[in-house]
């Protein structure tokens, strides 16, 4: 019993113990080597009644089978012993699984692992961390609290890949979790970060790296190291996809065009999927509540592609034609008959706001033509009450998008007489010019020029890695050795041998020479 304790407090930092010799990947390898011939049993035993994850090593362990300098409060922790603890954690899972008694130390125990653990050590135990990780976010969901479980499973995600770089499952899976818990606001730490690679196995002799030395995040989380489960096109799809739901919420119309470009863009066997429809649909809108009218479709976009959703979302461009015309009765109209159609998309709500966008764009368009206009006659052009136009005019003064003052004061008359039952509000525009009251300080603009230069700098990282990967894989030779065959073959047909031919320009020469 207490070689097996002893064995838990393997860390492969500590120098001092005589199975810590040579390179950091080999003691680890050789640890497991060793761990693993422990049965599941002797992680679930009780010692003095308590746990194996509760138990304090140092009266268990006087015979020092290890040279270790233990304290009185030695216990296995999960930032220096994070692959015992990890396999002793997750037996206590499967036995509390089998015994349907989940407790609520096993649940915070399973918490402070994915707070703590060492982000090297838990590259080679990956499977069991993803375990962990799952388990932890079912059972705070099943019990009607996903909420409790979004930040332990969020710093368990960075803690594993500090740039988010690497699509996994959990990326997704964290996704499902916010939403769920009705805290979209809390997917963005995941979010904002750009994915760049997917889970990949290395090159043979080329990109072998140990776990424990490779530095980015596409050498360590691979098919191998069971971090992600296996991953299947429509998962990267759908993740996307989902975030471009959560940036357009939260009015982040630059991010979810992005992610909605993402999703069209992806390879597929066929010519589109259902969730590239649903992409484009709400690429539509999202151009219209942007841009005021439907931004052009990106060229990396296929023409099969486009074939195949084009007739499937003919609603909605006929809903951005009429936006595109700023005709608002009509718009109204193709909102409504179009109703069922945006309720069963799940885009009746996008649609409510295209339709406050396009009255935001009639402002605006009103801003280019007059210097002062009273409300009584934006009234008839917005289609809302005299109040709600007031208020709307303010909002878009108060969130920038519009140069103006709204005053109360007379008619264009001079008789002071009320407009409608209310006092006759003139809107006095400051510019021509929309959003020219928006103004940003040096320092906004150097943190802005500053944040942008730094997600220059991680993607051209990842893009020289792309391209490296590209090079030296066995498809890019064969392209490559069959263009310079092409290319030789093509100077070979090309070339004017005529000059090796001796007496070639002897007739000529002689014209010349006569002509002389």
């Amino acid at each position: 019993m207490a070689a097996d304790l002893s064995l838990l407090l393997f860390d492969p930092d500590d120098v001092d113990r005589p199975d810590a010799y040579g390179d950091y990947n080999g003691r680890i390898q050789r640890y497991l080597e060793k761990i693993n011939k422990q049965t599941t049993s002797s992680f679930t035993k009780l010692y003095d009644g308590q746990s194996v994850l509760d138990v304090s090593f140092y009266p268990l362990i006087h015979t020092h089978s290890y040279e270790v300098a233990l304290t009185s409060s030695q216990y296995l922790d999960p930032t220096r012993n994070t692959i015992s603890y990890a396999y002793a954690l997750n037996a206590l899972i499967e036995q509390a699984n089998k015994t349907r008694k989940v407790s609520d130390e096993l649940v915070i125990q399973a918490a402070s692992f994915l707070e703590n653990f060492d982000p090297v050590q838990a590259r080679y135990v990956g499977g069991l961390w993803r375990d962990i990780l799952v388990w932890f976010a079912q059972v705070c969901a099943s019990s009607g609290t996903p909420a409790q479980a979004i930040p332990a499973v969020r710093t368990a995600i960075l803690r594993m890949d500090p740039t988010s770089s690497t699509f996994t499952s959990n990326h997704l899976y964290f996704l499902h979790l916010c939403l769920q818990a009705q805290s979209p606001r809390q997917a963005l730490p995941i979010l904002d970060h750009d994915i760049s690679s997917l889970p990949t196995n290395p090159l043979k002799n080329i990109d072998e790296v140990h776990p424990s030395s490779a530095r980015s995040s596409a050498a360590y989380i691979t098919p191998s190291s069971h971090i992600s489960a296996p991953l299947h096109p429509h998962q990267i799809q759908e993740y996307h996809l989902l975030g471009a739901h959560i940036y357009l919420g939260l009015r982040n119309y630059a991010r979810a065009r992005l992610f909605l470009e993402l999703v069209l863009s992806s390879p597929t066997p066929g010519a589109a999927t259902p969730l590239m429809v649903e992409a484009y649909k709400r690429h539509i809108l999202v151009s219209l509540l942007a841009n005021g009218k439907p931004y052009p479709v990106p060229s990396t976009v296929s023409a099969s592609t486009l074939r195949a959703i084009s007739p499937l979302v003919r609603a909605y461009d006929a809903l951005a034609e009429t936006f595109r015309n700023r005709d608002l009765a009509r718009f109204r109209a193709e909102a409504e008959a179009g109703r069922e159609e945006w309720e069963e998309d799940g885009n009746a709500g996008v649609v409510k706001q295209v339709e406050e966008g396009l009255r935001r764009v009639r402002v605006r368009d009103l801003q280019r033509t007059f210097a002062a206009l009273r409300v009584g006659q934006m009234v008839r052009l917005l289609g809302k009450e005299e109040a709600e136009t007031v208020a709307l005019v303010k909002a878009m003064i108060e969130e920038g998008s519009l140069d103006a003052v709204v005053s109360e004061g007379s008619g264009g008359d001079g008789s002071g007489e009320a407009l409608n039952g209310h006092g006759a509000a003139v809107v006095r525009f400051s510019s021509a010019k929309p959003n020219a009251g928006v103004q940003s300080g040096p320092a906004d603009q150097a943190a802005a020029l500053e944040e942008q230069a730094q997600r220059i700098q991680t993607l051209s990282a990842a893009v020289r890695e792309a391209d490296r990967k590209l090079a030296l894989s066995r498809e890019y030779v064969d392209w490559r050795r069959r263009t310079q065959k092409q290319s030789a073959g093509a100077e070979a047909e090309n070339m004017d041998t005529s000059l090796d031919v001796p007496g070639a320009f002897a007739d000529e020469d002689e014209d010349m020479m006569g002509d002389l």
